[in-house]
């Protein structure tokens, strides 16, 4: 386990049908919205999340769009805010991701 063009973290060689094959890559993702869509309503009991993703377009069913943000324009958008996040596991990853959106280079 390690980084492309690194040193390993770690290493174990398995013989033959002992142990799992596992395959990593990385790719760059990028989602568009449709701006003639109106924006969802986030302040709906349940907010539209089911949709798909085509052609880099983000397609929800409800027909409508979230607006996407850099993170140097949420982090504008944030500044002088609190965040409270309760929860478990999921949360965590949340945080995480919040945190990795935000701040990069930090966590």
């Amino acid at each position: 386990v390690g980084v492309k063009g690194g040193t390993a973290i770690t290493e174990n060689l398995s013989k033959t049908t002992e142990g799992y094959a596992v395959a990593v890559g990385q790719m760059k993702v990028i989602i568009s919205v449709d701006a003639n869509k109106p924006v969802c309503d986030t302040t709906a009991a349940t907010p539209p999340v089911s949709g798909y993703v085509s052609q880099g377009n983000l397609n929800l069913d409800a027909g409508c769009r979230y607006n996407l943000y850099e993170a140097s324009h949420a982090t504008n958008c944030l500044q002088g805010s609190w965040i409270m996040m309760t929860g478990s596991s999921n949360t965590l990853l949340e945080f995480g991701n919040l945190i990795n959106f935000l701040a990069p280079d930090e966590y």
